[in-house]
Formats: C-alpha cells, structure tokens, sequence
C-alpha cells in the first residue's frame, strides 16, 4: 500500500504543479481558447508583459524553431529584439545562427542535425498520427545534442518530479504505444491503419459513441466550445483590413482584394536565407519580401 499512496501523492503533486503553472500563463484570462490549444502563452499579451511586468516579470528566455527578431510573421520584431534584450538572461537551442541569437541571447547551444542523432519523424493529419519514420545517427560533431536531450535535461533542474520519470532518449523514442525506436529502425517506416467512417464506429469521440469530435459528437453549426471561450458560437464575416468597407478611398486605385497563402519556396520564415543554393535561386530575398510588403 506505501508504494500505491507514493505513486498517488507522487501524481498529485505533478498535477498540482501543472495546473497552476498551466492557468498562471500570460494570456490565459483574455484569450482562454488561444492557450488552451497551444502549450504556450499568447505572444500579444507576452510581448505586452516584457516592459511592463505585469502579471509577472519575465526573467528568462528560450528560444528553440523560433526567432522574433528576425521572423516575417512577429508582429513588431524591433520592439521584441529591444524588450528581449532586458532579461536576465537569454539561450537559444539552434542549428544555425540567426538574428535573435545573434542580438539577444548569452549562450546558443550547438543542435545536432538530422544524422547527428536517433530519432523518428512523425506527420500528423490532423488528429491521426499515420506515419512514422525512423532517423538513425552516423556522425558526431563536436558536443552537439539533440533537443530532447537538451530540453530533457532542462526538465530534470526545473522540474525534477516530472522529468525524473523517463531517465533515457530511448524512452521518448516510442511512436503511440506501437513500437519502441530500436525496433521502428529495423522497419525503417511504419503506416498505421487508419479506417475510414471513424465516426460511424465511435473511433473519433473519447466516449466511444459515434459521432464528431466535438461537444455533442455532432456537426456543428452552434459551436458550444466557441461559447465556453467566451467567443460567438455562430459563423461570422469579419473584413479584412483592406477592402472596400474599410477602405474606401483605396478601391478606385486597388478595386481588386486578393489573399492567398503564396510563399517563396526559396525561403520559410527566416530559414535558409544562408544556403548558397537558394540564394542562387532568390538573389535578394530580404529586399523582395520588403518590397512586395510595402
């Protein structure tokens, strides 16, 4: 019985600290549906915090795939490169350097590539995870490290309760239950059986009934998640910010509104502007996407 009431109490106290850090996070009371689908704060009210304090004062910054000083999509990078600046202290986890690493942070940490490390590749459809593909390590450069070995390691100072549970890389390695990395290698690449009609057969509804993953297993047009955040449960127009409504005195000179989702594939983001062979392609990339900005 000792053993079970240490497991419960180990539980609880992991659940006590996840829900207090998780409903403690900057953003949470403005924009409850934003956090709660991503694992994160939400960026407008962080950047809001940064000078002012308020709720908390930040002290500390990760940066890991990210980099708001130098990002075509953040919103005021001059502003978040100055508030960044401030803090204590700054690292960032990184294959490359780049324009925050360069400017905020105190320390980079060397990342290792694809084939500097064990891992798998998974793609998600939605919520089926259909593919899995294994990456096998070859070569060593310097002290590089993946990022589950850093952020694991991370885990293990601020968190140890938690962290503490999966002692290995091996253990993360395991693709929803069906096979650990060591035996996906031999595979090289796994395809689930992913049915069709999962709704008819209840594979779509936590309780198993058939049905939509959504509230009541429905289609619907009434979102009741959409009013738990506070948001209109009905499908509604919003202008954007160019158009006819909102400006008017523009539509003799643009009649036309266009919005697509057409990206340069010589660039994502800031990625791969330092690759010789895409700048081959797109000789002043920085200097175009201004441009077609302005």
């Amino acid at each position: 019985m000792t053993a079970v009431s240490d497991v419960y109490r180990t539980f609880e106290l992991i659940l006590s600290y996840f829900l207090r850090r998780w409903n403690n996070r900057i953003g949470m009371d403005k924009h409850p549906a934003s956090c709660a689908v991503m694992w994160t704060t939400q960026l407008d009210e962080t950047l809001t915090a940064l000078p002012t304090g308020e709720p908390y004062k930040i002290h500390m910054a990760m940066f890991q795939s990210s980099n708001p000083c130098g990002n075509a999509i953040t919103n005021s990078p001059d502003l978040w490169c100055e508030e960044l600046k401030k803090l204590d202290f700054n690292f960032a986890i990184e294959l490359f350097q780049n324009a925050t690493t360069m400017s905020c942070c105190d320390v980079v940490l060397p990342l290792e590539s694809t084939i500097e490390h064990n891992a798998m590749v998974v793609t998600h459809y939605g919520i089926n995870v259909s593919f899995y593909g294994a990456e096998e390590k070859c070569m060593q450069v310097g002290e590089c490290k993946s990022d589950v070995e850093i952020l694991h390691a991370l885990g293990q100072c601020m968190h140890p309760e938690f962290w503490d549970q999966r002692k290995t890389e091996d253990e993360y390695n395991e693709c929803n239950g069906q096979m650990k990395w060591k035996d996906l290698r031999e595979h090289v690449t796994l395809m689930t059986e992913e049915p069709y009609y999962k709704y008819q057969t209840g594979q779509l509804h936590p309780d198993g009934q058939p049905g939509f993953p959504t509230t009541t297993g429905r289609v619907e047009l009434h979102s009741f998640a959409y009013k738990t955040f506070g948001d209109d449960p009905l499908p509604y127009y919003k202008e954007p910010p160019s158009s006819p409504v909102f400006t008017p005195d523009k539509m003799d000179e643009f009649p036309f509104v266009l919005t697509t989702s057409v990206r340069r594939f010589t660039t994502f983001h800031a990625e791969q502007y330092h690759l010789l062979t895409m700048r081959e392609t797109d000789t002043y990339p920085f200097k175009r996407r201004i441009g077609s900005c302005i």
